[in-house]
């Protein structure tokens, strides 16, 4: 069992070293200010995307919703006065 134990305490320690005396890698300044320089940028193009996206919908033109009601009455008018003969006969078709 002896063995055994002591195998598994090389074994860890060859996997997991100890964290007593080890210290971990530090950034430099020069690479904190690199990295906030870099998420400052990335923060602005962020926000001129988006204030874009915001200029771009809001200079579309206007379109005109659909009427369905006016569509079907335009229909009616193209099939049943508009080929009266004359005027005259084409507002009193309107008028009824």
């Amino acid at each position: 069992m002896y063995v055994l134990a002591s195998q598994n305490a090389y074994l860890l320690n060859l996997v997991l070293p100890p964290l007593v005396g080890c210290s971990l890698p530090r950034k430099t300044r020069k690479q904190q200010e690199r990295e906030e320089k870099q998420r400052e940028e990335e923060l602005a193009a962020q926000l001129q995307r988006e204030a874009e996206a915001i200029s771009a919908a809001e200079n579309k033109p206007f379109e005109v919703p659909c009427d369905a009601s006016l569509l079907k009455y335009l229909e009616e008018v193209g099939e049943k006065i508009q080929p009266l003969p004359t005027t005259r006969e084409q507002v009193k078709a309107l008028a009824m």
